[in-house]
């Protein structure tokens, strides 16, 4: 019998699988690849949400404690203190008190209308009513999220229980995020513990949310926005307050009506129809109505300084604390803080005589008009601290409005030059005192660029003369030749803290930036701040050392602990002897004839400065020093236009200026700036700028830069 007897004979084909069936075999390979894939990452998921569950059971059981929370002294906050300096005892005195009571009216759960409580719960938290504080569908989501991002943001898991607890409470706000929502969570489930009362929690919450403009509370809100007791509010009403609580100053009625409307409409009340809290006529007619915003009533105006010491302070908790804007503003407003400012109540004084006085013709030219120009000012020490503040002219007529002098960027033309310009190119011994340097134009796309006010463009002139006439051609030619604007702006932005200025910017096509050559004269894309230029000036008093600008020195909470702690550290801008020879200069601007800062002059005080003026007349500045102080005001309209009479009158900058430095610096601390070792006076030729013996005209000039003699005649040795 043959040896292949009883076996069916294959042909090649038939040792093959057929192709449809290998692609079976391969995509069914892969799709089992994936589902065992998939099943780890589950697994390897779920075993990690698991031993972080329980290692934050163990954390909860063993070191977290709920506080015990008394909602019945819910309503009596504390009165933060703000202090400054008495010139006269030489300790706080304070100066202005803030309190979250004065601005809240407790009213009962039974005088809140339905719509407005729905409005909060179907927006803040929709199962207020079914969770015990907590609501784990929220939380467990907000946790997951942390590790598949199912959501482009970070989901928010606090309940109307935890956001209650978190504004009375402030243990854990020095934690971590993960340790302050641990104690929250404790906190509510304790809390709803202990009342075991859902009304009284909602109550005690709509009673302590922040809502703006000093409103803390509902009843206070619905008077402030609308004229009317809470229980009196008409739906789209109780819509427009639940707007807020995410984020109140963004969503305030009055002053951001557009983004109230669009989050009334397509949250607030969607979420009510959508939750059959209302029907569907009731949304119509809700989302139609136009909100009548009663004008706003006069109330207890803080100063300028402590406008902008709360701005700073607020700023400052949520980047140590990484806390919510709300958050830090609410602990200044009601956790009773005490806040020790900068501000001396002698320079604030002598400021607000001045600024307050806008008829007085002895301190500001009279315009015509109904809109009258306005102006800020800053005065500060030698070491940044910042001692008092005008953020606008007239009587200050509410909280929290604008300040020119740190919310206001304006172009500061030639008021830059000895910080942009004069300083750096000294510094790198590239100018001196009798530097001389072309007064004609160079060539920007082949026109003649830029204008001297005198138009006079031939032949050349001294540093000393150049700054003291503010000779724009002079500046340009300094920096294209000598620095660069790169060199220039760098210096601005490392060295002296300027943040307004533009590296590059992109906008309808077109690109801005400051790294060019009109930055000699302060032609910038959107300007600076009064107070990046007092932070500048300061360095031609102290030996060339920056620090920047700051308004207090120390926040603590009502038991005296210490929250926030502030003071400038140090930065070394240029060397000291740049520093004393560009303070003669400024100091020769006032003092030369035909100087720009003449009329600064004060008996009995040294005064060096600077003009600013914008080819367009619309920005008027002076930047001054004195021994004690550096001061800068900038002068013109908000809706920027040319100051009318600019030519007949003297720069009203510098005017108001030397007013309120007359009255500062009566009694001067000190009699004279910083001295040093390394300069020397010698005479100059003016037309050569050497020194000689012959030279008709005194300069200050470093020792240990490079001294402009007439080079050797090698014929005459």
């Amino acid at each position: 019998m043959s040896s292949t007897s009883g076996r069916r004979p294959q042909t090649k084909a038939q040792g093959k699988k057929p192709t449809g069936a290998k692609k079976h075999y391969k995509a069914k390979r892969v799709m089992g690849n994936i589902g065992r894939g998939l099943l780890t990452a589950f697994l390897i998921f779920v075993i990690t949400f698991t031993l972080i569950g329980g290692a934050v059971a163990i954390y909860v059981i063993n070191f977290v404690q709920p506080q015990d929370i008394d909602l019945n002294s819910a309503n009596l906050d504390s009165t933060t203190m703000i202090y400054a300096n008495d010139t006269k005892t030489n300790k706080p005195k304070v100066v202005s008190q803030i309190s979250g009571e004065q601005n809240r009216i407790w009213v009962s759960i039974d005088s809140m209308p339905d719509n407005l409580k729905n409005a909060f719960i179907c927006t803040e938290d929709q199962r207020f009513y079914e969770h015990d504080g907590v609501d784990w569908k929220r939380t467990v989501s907000s946790f997951a999220n942390l590790f598949l991002p199912i959501y482009k943001t970070k989901q928010g898991g606090s309940t109307i229980t935890q956001q209650l607890v978190n504004v009375l409470t402030s243990a854990g706000k020095n934690s971590n995020d993960y340790a302050r929502k641990i104690q929250e969570i404790v906190n509510a489930l304790a809390l709803e513990k202990k009342y075991n009362n859902k009304d009284t929690i909602l109550e005690a919450y709509l009673n302590t949310i922040n809502l703006n403009e000093g409103c803390y509370g509902v009843q206070t809100a619905a008077q402030n926005y609308f004229g009317k007791n809470v229980k009196d509010l008409d739906l789209a009403q109780c819509a427009a307050l639940a707007c807020m609580p995410k984020a109140p100053s963004t969503y305030d009625p009055r002053n951001h009506p557009d983004k109230n409307t669009e989050r009334r409409v397509k949250v607030v009340l969607w979420n009510m129809l959508d939750q059959k809290k209302i029907t569907q006529s009731q949304y119509d007619a809700a989302i139609k109505e136009k909100l009548k915003i009663v004008a706003k009533k006069s109330v207890s105006t803080r100063g300028w300084f402590e406008d902008m010491v709360i701005t700073d302070v607020q700023t400052d908790l949520e980047n140590k604390y990484g806390w919510p804007a709300e958050d830090a503003l609410n602990e200044i407003y009601t956790k009773g803080l005490r806040i020790y400012t900068t501000e001396n109540t002698d320079v604030q004084s002598a400021m607000d005589t001045v600024y307050q006085n806008t008829k007085n013709p002895n301190y500001w030219y009279q315009f015509s008009g109904d809109v009258q120009p306005q102006s800020g000012m800053m005065v500060i020490n030698y070491s940044g601290q910042i001692l008092g503040v005008e953020g606008g002219r007239g009587i200050k007529t509410g909280n929290m409005i604008l300040n020119r002098a740190t919310g206001s960027k304006r172009a500061p033309g030639s008021s830059i030059k000895p910080l942009a310009v004069y300083a750096p190119a000294m510094d790198l011994n590239k100018i001196t005192w009798s530097t001389v340097v072309s007064k004609g134009q160079i060539s920007i796309g082949g026109q003649p660029w830029p204008e001297n006010d005198n138009k006079d463009y031939i032949g050349s002139m001294n540093v000393v003369d150049a700054l003291a006439q503010s000779v724009n051609t002079v500046a340009v030619h300094i920096e294209q030749d000598m620095l660069s604007p790169t060199y220039s702006f760098d210096f601005l932005t490392k060295k002296l803290g300027f943040n307004t200025l533009v590296d590059s910017r992109v906008s309808k096509g077109k690109t801005f930036s400051d790294k060019n050559i009109s930055l000699a004269i302060g032609s910038l894309t959107d300007g600076a701040t009064v107070e990046e230029m007092a932070g500048g000036y300061q360095i031609f008093g102290n030996n060339g050392i920056y620090y920047k600008p700051y308004s207090y020195t120390k926040v603590t909470d009502s038991e005296g602990n210490v929250l926030l702690e502030n003071k400038s550290q140090p930065v070394k801008a240029i060397g000291a002897d740049t520093a004393f020879v560009m303070n003669q200069l400024l100091q020769q601007n006032v003092t030369r004839t035909g100087g720009t800062g003449s009329k600064a002059a004060i008996p009995g005080v040294l005064v060096g400065g600077k003009t600013g003026t914008t080819n367009d007349h619309k920005d008027r500045w002076f930047c001054g020093i004195t021994p004690d102080y550096v001061g800068v005001v900038w002068y013109g309209y908000d809706k920027q236009k040319e100051v009318a009479g600019y030519n007949s009158v003297t720069n009203p900058a510098l005017w108001a200026w030397k007013n309120v430095m007359a009255k500062a610096d009566k009694n001067p601390i000190k009699k004279s700036f910083p001295t040093n070792g390394d300069i020397i006076w010698e005479k100059y030729d003016p037309v050569t700028g050497y020194i000689t013996d012959k030279g008709t005209e005194m300069g200050c000039f470093k020792t240990k830069g490079i001294l402009p003699t007439a080079p050797v005649d090698p014929s005459a040795s």
